[in-house]
C-alpha cells in the first residue's frame, strides 16, 4: 500500500521543520514511504537522529537516484562545545561516507550541529577523494579539529568537486588553516571557505558554556601562520571568492601578508576579518592593497581596533579615492571617532562604487558627523550609511537633513543613538514629512531611522 502511495503522490521535496511535540506524527509510515520514493530532490530532517532515521536515509542515498540535497542541520549548537559524541551519533559518519563513495547524485549535504566531530569528518573526506558530485558541505559546529582539516585539504588537492566549504565554528587552528591554505594553491573548484567563529574567543553565550566546562577559549583559533598561509595560496589560486576569518587571533603581520597577496589576487570578492587583532600597520596595509586590488567588493573590518590610526586612515581614504570595485565596507565597533571619520568623508566626495558604509558605534561626534554629512551632495553611489551609536547630536543630524534635501542616492540613513534632542528631532520631522507629501518620493522608499531625548 506505501509503495503504491508513493508511486500515486510523489513528492519532490520534504523538508520537517522541529516543533515542540518532537517527531511528525505517523513517523513509520513516512519512513516507509520514504524508502518508496524515486522522486525526491529535497530531504530536510532538523529533528533527532535516532536508529529508525538513519535507516530510512541509508536506504534513501543508497537506491534514490534523484536526491541532490540532504539538509541534516540541527538547531541544537551545544555540539560546538560538547567534548564527546552521543552514541545515536556514531553511525551517521559511516552512512553518508559510503553513500559519498558510490552516490552521484547528491551535490549539497547539510550537517550543522550534527557532533560528527573528527573521526566522523576523517570519513567523510577520505569519501570525498572518490567522489565527484558533492559542490556544497557545511561542518559548522561539529568539533572538528586540525587533523580533520588537513584531511579536508587533502580532498580538495584530490580533484574533488567542492566549490562551498563551511568549517566554522569548530576547533581549527593555525596548523589545519595551513594545509587548508596550501590545498589551495593548487586547488580549482572551491569559491567559498568559511573558517570563522561566531564570537570573539571567551565570549557569547555558548563559548561561555565551554568555559564553565573547563575549555580553553585560546586553543585553536586561526593566527598570523593560518592567515600567511591563506596569503601564499591568493597569489596562485584564481577560483576562490570568499573567505570567512572571522573572531580568530589574527593581527598585523597576518593581515600585512594578506593586503600583500590582494595587490595581485583578482578573484577574491568578500573577505571577513572581523573580530581579531588587527590594528593601525594591519589595517593599512590593507587599505594600500585596496588602492590596486580590483577584486574585493566586500571587506569587513568590524571589531577590530583603529583607534589610533592616522596611518591606516590616510591609506583606507586612499583605496576610496582610487579603488573602482569596493562597494561595501564595515568598520563597526572600530572606534575609529571623528577625526577618521573626516578623512574618510573627504574621500567619499570622489567615490563613485561603494555603495553601503557600515560605522555603527565609533564614536564619531558632531564634526564627523558634519563632515560626512557634507560628502552626501557630491556622492552619486552609496545608498546605505549606518551611524547608529555615535554621538553626532542635533548640529550632525541638521546637517544630513540638509545634505538630503540635494543627495537623491542615500535610500538608508540609521541616526538612532546618537544623542539627537529636540531640535535635531524637529529637523528630521520635518523632513520625512515633506519627503511623505511628495508623490514622487513616497516611491522611492527613503528610510531615515532617529530617535531623539527629550
Amino acid at each position: 500500500m506505501i509503495r503504491v502511495l508513493a508511486e500515486s503522490f510523489p513528492i519532490r521535496k520534504l523538508d520537517t521543520e522541529p516543533s515542540e511535540t518532537g517527531m511528525p506524527s505517523n513517523i513509520e509510515i513516512l519512513f516507509e514511504y520514504l524508502k518508496c520514493n524515486s522522486t525526491l530532490i529535497l530531504l530536510s530532517w532538523r529533528h533527532e537522529l535516532d536508529d529508525s532515521v538513519l535507516e530510512t536515509i541509508e536506504h534513501v542515498l543508497r537506491s534514490n537516484r534523484t536526491l541532490k540535497t540532504l539538509d541534516l542541520l540541527s538547531i541544537s549548537s551545544t555540539s560546538m562545545f560538547e567534548e564527546r559524541r552521543t552514541p545515536e551519533h556514531f553511525s551517521l559518519p559511516t552512512i553518508l561516507a559510503n553513500a559519498l563513495r558510490s552516490n552521484c547524485t547528491v551535490t549539497r549535504l547539510n550537517l550543522r550541529c550534527r557532533s560528527i566531530f573528527s573521526p566522523g569528518a576523517n570519513e567523510i573526506s577520505q569519501a570525498l577523494h572518490s567522489n565527484r558530485t558533492l559542490t556544497h558541505i557545511n561542518l559548522e559546529g561539529n568539533g572538528i579539529d586540525d587533523s580533520a582539516a588537513e584531511n579536508f585539504a587533502g580532498a580538495l588537492r584530490s580533484g574533488c568537486a567542492l566549490m562551498y566549504l563551511d568549517l566554522s565554528s569548530n576547533r581549527i587552528g593555525d596548523l589545519g588553516a595551513v594545509a587548508l591554505g596550501k590545498a589551495l594553491e593548487s586547488n580549482r573548484t572551491l569559491t567559498y571557505l568559511d573558517l570563522g567563529y561566531l564570537d570573539s574567543p571567551g565570549h557569547g553565550f555558548l563559548e561561555q558554556i565551554f568555559l564553565m566546562r573547563g575549555g580553553d577559549p585560546k586553543r585553536n583559533r586561526i593566527g598570523d601562520s593560518g592567515a600567511t598561509a591563506f596569503a601564499q595560496a591568493l597569489r596562485s589560486n584564481s577560483v576562490l571568492a570568499r573567505l570567512n576569518l572571522q573572531h580568530n587571533r589574527i593581527s598585523d603581520p597576518g593581515a600585512a601578508a594578506l593586503g600583500l597577496s590582494l595587490k595581485s589576487n583578482r578573484t577574491l570578492t568578500h573577505l571577513c576579518l572581523r573580530g581579531n587583532r588587527i590594528e593601525n600597520t594591519g589595517v593599512a596595509d590593507l587599505g594600500h592593497a585596496l588602492q590596486v586590488n580590483c577584486g574585493i567588493v566586500n571587506l569587513d573590518l568590524r571589531r577590530n581596533d583603529l583607534s589610533q590610526s592616522e596611518a591606516s586612515a590616510a591609506s583606507l581614504a586612499g583605496a576610496l579615492r582610487l579603488n573602482s570595485v569596493l562597494t561595501h565596507l564595515d568598520l563597526r565597533d572600530t572606534f575609529i571617532g571623528s577625526h577618521v571619520a573626516t578623512i574618510l568623508a573627504d574621500s567619499l566626495q570622489s567615490n563613485c562604487t561603494l555603495t553601503r558604509v557600515d560605522l555603527y558605534g565609533n564614536m564619531i561626534d558632531s564634526p564627523g558627523g558634519i563632515a560626512l554629512a557634507k560628502a552626501l551632495p557630491t556622492n552619486r553611489s552609496l545608498t546605505h550609511l549606518n551611524l547608529r551609536s555615535n554621538l553626532i547630536g542635533d548640529s550632525g543630524a541638521t546637517e544630513f537633513v540638509e545634505a538630503l534635501q540635494t543627495n537623491n542616492t542615500l535610500v538608508f540613513l540609521d541616526l538612532r543613538n546618537n544623542g539627537i534632542r529636540k531640535a535635531g528631532a524637529k529637523k528630521i520631522h520635518g523632513f520625512l514629512r515633506a519627503l511623505y507629501d511628495t508623490q514622487i518620493s513616497r516611491s522611492s522608499r527613503r528610510t531615515l531611522l532617529y530617535n531623539w531625548r527629550r
